[in-house]
C-alpha cells in the first residue's frame, strides 16, 4: 500500500485504526479477565463443594485411612488443575485453531511447496506426541501423588506441635518430612527429565520448519517465484501458524498433566457412598438391633448381636477397652450403614430405609467425650445453626447443673465469645461440658452420651444423673 498510494491520509487512517484496535484490546482484556476470575473462582469452589459433599458421604473406613490434609491438598489441587484446564482450553482452542487454518490457506496460495512442508511437520509433532504422552502422564501422575503426600507431612509439623514438644521428638518429626520431600524431589526430577525431553522435540522440530521455509522460501526467491517482499508476508504468516501449531503440542503436555489430575478425582469419585432412604419418623420410642453382625480390619466385634433399646429408660452401656462400645454407638448412629449383616430398627423401620441426615439432625443428639468444636461463637457451637434461638431459661437451667456458669460469666462477650481454631482456650472438662449442653439444647429424642461425667465432681455427677431421671420418660437415653 505504500508503494501504491501517495497520499499521507492512508497512514493517518491505519494509525488511527491501529490505536482503536488496541485501546479495545485493553477493555475488552479488562473484562475478559475479570470474566475469567469469576468462571474459575466459581468453578473452582463448585467443584471442590461436589467432591466435599461426596466425601462426607463415603464409608468412613475409608476416610480413616487418609489424612485429612492429604485429601484437602488432593481435591484442591486437582479440581483447580481441571478447571483452569477446561477454561484454557475454551479461550485459547478456536483462536488457535483459526490461526493454524488461515495462514495455511494463505501459504498455499504463495507457494504450495511451503503448505505441504508445513504439513509434513504438523505429522512430525503429531508422532513426537504420541510418543511421549504415556511418559508425562505417568510422572506427573506420580509427582502430584508426592506432593500431596509431601503436603500431609507438612501440615503434621504443625497439626502436633504440641505432641512433638512434650515428646521432644522435633528431630524425629524433620526426618520424616525430610523424607517425604526426597521422595517428592525425586518424582519432580523425573517428571522435569521428561518435560525437557518434550520441550525439546518441539524446539527442534520448530527448528526445522524454520530451515524448511528458509529452504523452500530462499529457492522460490532466487526462481523469482516470490518477490522479497512475498517473502516477507510468508514469513509473517509461518510465524503465526508456527506458533498455533506449537501450541496445540503444549496443549497436548497441558492434556496429560490435567489427565493425571482427572484419573486422581475419578479416583475418590469411584469410591461409593452410604446410600440412604426417603423414610422419616415423627418420635423415635424403639430402636432395637437384630443379629447384628460387624467386623473391620480383620478384627469381629459383633455376631448375631440382639438388642432392645426403649422410650423411657437410661441405659449404660459397659465393657473394656476394645469390646466394641463405640462401635455400636456408631453403627446405632448410621455410621457404618450399608457395611453390616442383620438389621437395625428405628421404630421396626430398617436403618437404611430412613432419611437418616434428617433423623439424625432432628431427633437425635451424642456428646462425644472428645468433642468437635469450631472456630467460631459459643453460641454457634451450642446450636451449630446461626439461625437457631437460644432459650435463656434452658441455658441458665443446664449451666447451674453442668457447673458452667462460673464458665459462662467470665466470657468477655458472653455466648458470643470466640472459640479458637485449637480450641485452647477451653479445658477439656469445659468442652465436654458444651458438648453435653448442646446435645441437651436440641431435645432430641434419642440422646447418646459417651461418658457424660469423667469431667465432672460427686455433686454435679449427682445433680445431672437426677436431670437425666427427670427427663427419661419423653426419650431414650444411652
Amino acid at each position: 500500500m505504500l508503494a501504491s498510494y501517495s497520499s499521507f491520509r492512508h497512514i493517518t487512517y491505519y494509525c488511527t485504526l491501529f490505536i482503536i484496535i488496541n485501546l479495545l484490546q485493553i477493555i475488552s482484556g479488562y473484562f475478559s479477565g475479570r470474566l475469567y476470575t469469576k468462571l474459575q473462582m466459581n468453578m473452582g469452589y463448585s467443584f471442590n463443594r461436589d467432591m466435599i459433599q461426596h466425601m462426607q458421604r463415603v464409608s468412613l473406613r475409608y476416610l480413616k485411612t487418609k489424612d485429612a490434609a492429604y485429601l484437602s491438598q488432593r481435591i484442591n489441587n486437582d479440581t483447580n488443575n481441571l478447571v483452569i484446564f477446561c477454561i484454557g482450553v475454551v479461550q485459547n482452542v478456536i483462536i488457535n485453531l483459526l490461526t493454524l487454518l488461515f495462514p495455511l490457506m494463505i501459504l498455499y496460495q504463495y507457494n504450495a511447496s511451503i503448505s505441504w512442508a508445513v504439513a509434513g511437520m504438523v505429522l512430525l509433532y503429531f508422532i513426537s506426541y504420541r510418543l511421549t504422552r504415556q511418559p508425562l502422564y505417568g510422572v506427573n501422575l506420580k509427582f502430584q501423588e508426592a506432593q500431596s503426600a509431601f503436603f500431609s507431612r507438612l501440615n503434621e509439623q504443625l497439626k502436633m506441635a504440641k505432641f512433638i514438644k512434650l515428646q521432644a521428638i522435633a528431630e524425629t518429626f524433620i526426618n520424616r518430612l525430610q523424607s517425604s520431600f526426597d521422595h517428592l524431589l525425586s518424582a519432580a526430577l523425573r517428571r522435569q527429565k521428561i518435560s525437557y525431553l518434550f520441550t525439546s522435540l518441539d524446539g527442534m522440530i520448530a527448528t526445522l520448519m524454520q530451515i524448511g521455509l528458509f529452504f523452500i522460501g530462499g529457492y522460490a526467491v532466487i526462481q523469482d517465484d516470490l518477490t522479497i517482499g512475498q517473502f516477507t508476508v510468508v514469513s509473517t504468516y509461518f510465524s503465526m501458524l508456527l506458533s498455533a501449531v506449537r501450541y496445540f503440542f503444549g496443549l497436548g503436555k497441558t492434556v496429560q498433566e490435567s489427565r493425571a489430575a482427572y484419573s486422581r478425582i475419578k479416583e475418590l469419585q469411584e469410591l461409593p457412598e452410604q446410600v440412604w432412604g426417603d423414610k422419616t419418623i415423627e418420635k423415635i420410642s424403639t430402636i432395637t438391633v437384630s443379629d447384628l453382625s460387624f467386623g473391620y480390619e480383620g478384627k469381629q466385634i459383633f455376631t448375631r448381636y440382639n438388642l432392645e433399646f426403649i422410650k423411657g429408660n437410661l441405659y449404660a452401656i459397659v465393657g473394656y477397652n476394645g469390646s466394641g462400645k463405640s462401635t455400636l454407638i456408631n453403627l446405632l448412629m448410621g455410621i457404618y450403614t450399608g457395611e453390616f449383616e442383620g438389621e437395625i430398627f428405628y421404630n421396626h423401620i430398617p436403618l437404611q430405609q430412613l432419611n437418616l441426615p434428617l433423623v439424625l439432625r432432628n431427633q437425635m443428639g451424642i456428646a462425644e467425650q472428645e468433642p468437635s468444636l469450631l472456630a467460631a461463637s459459643l453460641a454457634y457451637n451450642l446450636t451449630l445453626d446461626e439461625q437457631m434461638h437460644i432459650s435463656r431459661d434452658n441455658i441458665e437451667e443446664l449451666s447451674a447443673i453442668l457447673e458452667l456458669q462460673d464458665f459462662f460469666s467470665q466470657l468477655p462477650q458472653g455466648l458470643d465469645s470466640q472459640v479458637n481454631t485449637t480450641t485452647d482456650n477451653l479445658s477439656g472438662g469445659e468442652k465436654q461440658k458444651i458438648a453435653i449442653m448442646r446435645s441437651l439444647l436440641k431435645d432430641p429424642d434419642v440422646l447418646i452420651l459417651d461418658e457424660p461425667t469423667s469431667a465432672m465432681d460427686y455433686k454435679s455427677q449427682k445433680e445431672f444423673i437426677n436431670y437425666l431421671y427427670k427427663i427419661k420418660m419423653r426419650k431414650l437415653l444411652l
